[in-house]
């Protein structure tokens, strides 16, 4: 049972920084198709990735050393189609005859393994034709094409790791694999009984799709500034060649004006001339207006932000470029003062979230001093060209 137990015991060690990776892509993808969020399809999702990497741990795992897979001689394949059928009757204590042998032989390995095949790809079947809609033939096609991944991993040694297979490539493996998919599809419906349908967990994050959640806001802000900092990668390159060996390279301060000029053009001009939209808030279907719904003037986008970025990050950037350019370990302290000061701005900001929060999503202090807010850009249109 420890065979078993080590690959899951893995998969639940790995699966937290896989979800983290993935979790920015996939909320991306819900706010820009269905204009909110559902738990249902997070667990779903989330669910069948952690089975596709349990799935593929207890196939490899565990590893042994390279010296030990050296000097195996066993055989490298088996190729006879139900072997585990000779093996089972000449290899337990299973007798037609004999009742009290079944429990017995149901125990043993060339029981257990078999089984375990049968079972490794059921849940394939289930989440393929349940939550992506595919056909039996699809789930058959797809099975035996992972089954066959499987063994072709076992094969290559872990693709070159060893100098030859550590494990045995087996036909039946790929039998029992393929058969457990189409067992998995037909026990679909009553194994997702209880589960909400595709078109109900739809239908009902187009109902959350008016809602400006501080989940959506935080998609929008993460895709703005990773799309700044792509850009900021790439002027920085061009600017050591324009400057290197300059003073100018060498003024901490042109980081700061970078800076102020960053938040002018993407939070300010930009949003003004498209109609409050950002890149991320066009993605995740948000736009900046005033308390009439209506499109911010040019100063409210100047006070917006100018809270928000100015008055805050701006006045830090430009207290640690200071710092930076007297260059001096007398300056210390002073490094410690900044440090808390930013600890300090940054925990009265989440206190300040959480009152909100608390408050159903109340309007920031920005937002109330710049008469602007966030709304649902969301279409009902996009709801029915989306079912098609």
């Amino acid at each position: 049972m420890d065979v078993y137990l080590y690959p899951l015991k893995t998969a639940a060690l790995i699966f937290p920084l896989i979800a983290l990776v993935i979790s920015l892509p996939f909320l991306i993808r819900q706010y820009y198709k269905y204009g909110g969020f559902s738990f249902w399809r997070a667990l779903i999702i989330y669910s069948f990735i952690f089975y596709l990497l349990c799935s593929y741990l207890l196939v490899i795992l565990p590893l042994p050393s390279q010296a030990n897979v050296s000097q195996l001689t066993t055989a490298k394949t088996q190729l006879m189609p139900l072997r585990f059928l000779v093996d089972f009757v000449q290899h337990t204590a299973f007798s037609l005859t004999n009742p009290h042998t079944y429990i017995t032989a149901l125990k043993q390995g060339v029981f257990i393994q078999p089984l375990f095949n049968l079972m490794l790809l059921l849940p394939l079947g289930v989440y393929l034709r349940f939550y992506f809609k595919r056909s039996l033939l699809f789930i058959i096609i797809t099975a035996f094409c992972v089954s066959l991944f499987f063994e072709v991993t076992q094969l290559s040694g872990l693709y070159g790791y060893y100098d030859r297979s550590y494990r045995l490539f087996d036909v039946d493996d790929l039998l029992l694999n393929t058969v457990g998919g189409w067992i998995g599809y037909a026990l679909a419906p009553l194994l997702t009984f209880f589960i909400p349908s595709d078109e109900t967990l739809r239908n009902n994050a187009y109902s959350r799709s008016h809602q400006v959640s501080y989940l959506r806001r935080l998609m929008a802000f993460l895709i703005d500034w990773l799309l700044i900092g792509i850009i900021g990668e790439f002027m920085m390159i061009k600017n050591h060649s324009l400057f290197s060996g300059t003073v100018l390279y060498q003024f901490s301060w042109l980081n700061t004006a970078s800076y102020i000029l960053t938040i002018v053009v993407f939070f300010i001009m930009i949003p003004y001339i498209f109609n409050g939209r950002t890149l991320g808030k066009l993605i995740v279907h948000l736009k900046i207006v005033d308390d009439l719904d209506q499109s911010p003037s040019l100063p409210q986008y100047f006070i917006r932000y100018g809270l928000l970025y100015g008055v805050v990050f701006t006045l830090i950037n430009v207290e640690f470029n200071l710092l930076e350019l007297t260059g001096t370990s007398d300056n210390l302290n002073l490094l410690n003062y900044l440090i808390y000061i930013v600890f300090f701005f940054i925990l009265v900001f989440v206190v300040h979230l959480l009152i909100n929060k608390l408050r159903k999503n109340a309007p920031l202090f920005y937002e109330k001093i710049s008469y602007t807010h966030m709304m649902s850009s969301f279409s009902l249109f996009r709801k029915k060209t989306t079912r098609k």
